[in-house]
Order: structure tokens, then C-alpha cells, then sequence
């Protein structure tokens, strides 16, 4: 079975390098033309079911795409991005000022810690995980196209990759920006055939 991971469209929020997490940002009109580019890709593919994110800026790509192969989406809350809080709205560059101590603290303490009341890193690697393999589990021997974020993306790439976090920021994941994985049901494995198709 093959799963293909798809970066939501681009949003105004993503031209201002800000920091959305659970801010429902919409697709902006560039954002609309991107979804609409992956319509002729996934036309030539063979997809069985449709999960998305519910935050708007992943439910209209996926909608878009879903649409046009006839296939009802599946939302699934627990595909939303990183929850960062107090973070929303600010960009990195901003973040990366303020909260400069936190920033230097080894990788396993920053982890751990919850600064602005929002999830932790593991909080948001165990759910992203998570929320993945059981929708995979769910659907045995079907093609699944999961639209959801960056950040979800790439904490399931790493989880596969059994990579750190500086390795796993290097993924390029742009949006609209689509990844395939196969899945062994009898062996319970994952294999990336390809990080960033389009």
C-alpha cells in the first residue's frame, strides 16, 4: 500500500514567515493554484481514501484534490500542526530573540519542556506518529493521501529515518508538496520512495 503525505497550500501567514500552529489560516489565491496543480498528479494515481487535517488551510487542499478524484475526506483533528500557543502569529525570527535560553538547552531537555503553553516537542512527535500508523492500520492494502502540515510531515519522516532534529528541520517541505511512503502490512514497515515529489 502506498501513503502519500501532502503539504497544505500556501496561506498569507506562510509568505510573512509566521508561526500559524493551530491558527486557522486560509489558503491564499497562490495557495488555490498549488492545490489545483496536484489535481492532474493524484488523477494519474490510484487513491482509496482521503484524510485531512481540519484546519482550513489543509481541509480546502484537500477538498480541491478530493473533488476532483471523487473521494469523500476524512478529517481527522489530530492531524493538525504543531499547537505552539503563545508562538501564533510571531515569526521565527521573533521567537528565536525572545527565547534565546531555551533554544541553547540540549536537544532531549528542550524536548521535554512546554514554554508556550502549547505541546511539547514529544507531545507533538507521539501524536503526529501516532495518528499516522493508526490511520494506515485502518485502511490494510489501501492507497491513502493524508493532507496535513509541515511539521506533522516531517515528524513522521524522522520517525521512519530514525533521524535528529537537525537532520529532520533539512527536509524540504514545501507547500503542496507531496511524499510517498510504501507500507509492508506484513512486516509492519515503512519505506520513503520519494521526500518531495512536487
Amino acid at each position: 500500500m502506498r501513503i502519500y503525505l501532502v503539504r497544505h497550500g500556501q496561506t498569507n501567514d506562510n509568505i510573512k514567515n509566521l508561526m500559524q500552529g493551530w491558527k486557522d489560516t486560509p489558503l491564499n489565491d497562490q495557495g488555490r493554484i498549488q492545490a489545483n496543480a496536484l489535481v492532474s498528479f493524484f488523477k494519474e494515481e490510484s487513491i482509496d481514501i482521503v484524510y485531512s487535517s481540519d484546519l482550513s488551510r489543509a481541509l480546502e487542499t484537500a477538498q480541491i484534490i478530493a473533488d476532483a478524484i471523487h473521494k469523500e475526506v476524512y478529517i481527522d483533528k489530530q492531524l493538525r500542526e504543531m499547537y505552539l500557543g503563545s508562538w501564533e502569529g510571531h515569526s521565527w525570527q521573533e521567537i528565536e530573540a525572545e527565547y534565546a535560553y531555551f533554544f541553547n538547552k540540549p536537544e532531549n531537555e528542550k524536548n521535554a519542556l512546554n514554554i508556550h503553553s502549547g505541546e511539547s516537542y514529544i507531545e507533538f512527535q507521539l501524536r503526529s506518529f501516532q495518528t499516522f500508523k493508526k490511520i494506515v492500520h485502518n485502511h490494510p492494502k489501501k492507497n491513502i493521501m493524508i493532507v496535513t502540515h509541515g511539521g506533522v510531515i516531517r515528524e513522521i519522516i524522522a520517525n521512519i529515518m530514525k533521524i535528529n532534529q537537525v537532520q529532520k528541520d533539512a527536509i524540504p517541505i514545501r507547500n503542496c508538496s507531496v511524499s510517498m511512503l510504501d507500507y509492508d502490512t506484513k512486516k509492519d514497515q515503512f519505506d520513503i520512495i520519494d521526500l518531495c515529489v512536487l
